[in-house]
């Protein structure tokens, strides 16, 4: 069975996401990942942006509110799923900065 390498990332990001949320304890441990989760997001919303400003307009569709509207909403859409699957693991290092020098008490 071939598995192109969109398949492999997709396989590969939801084993990181199980480990993350093996090593998530409590509710405020819980609430801190999904935290950074929604950082991430946006700034993958964000720099999807500032790559579509990179790229000429062509003038093929006409600049529009409408089109504007669709293109955020586009992104911000691109930007959950990414962060949800964990695609460029930055959720996962920020929460390990925030956890890192914490001693909880068990």
């Amino acid at each position: 069975m071939k598995v192109n390498s969109y398949g492999m990332d997709m396989v590969n990001a939801v084993k990181l996401n199980q480990n993350v949320e093996k090593d998530i304890k409590g509710s405020e441990d819980k609430d801190l990942m999904d935290s950074c989760v929604k950082l991430e997001g946006e700034f993958m919303k964000i720099m999807l942006k500032e790559m579509k400003k990179t790229i000429p307009d062509s003038g093929f569709m006409p600049k529009s509110a409408g089109h504007d509207i669709m293109d955020d909403m586009y992104y911000e859409t691109i930007g959950e799923d990414a962060a949800q699957n964990s695609s460029i693991g930055l959720a996962k290092m920020i929460y390990d900065q925030f956890t890192r020098n914490r001693t909880d008490k068990e």
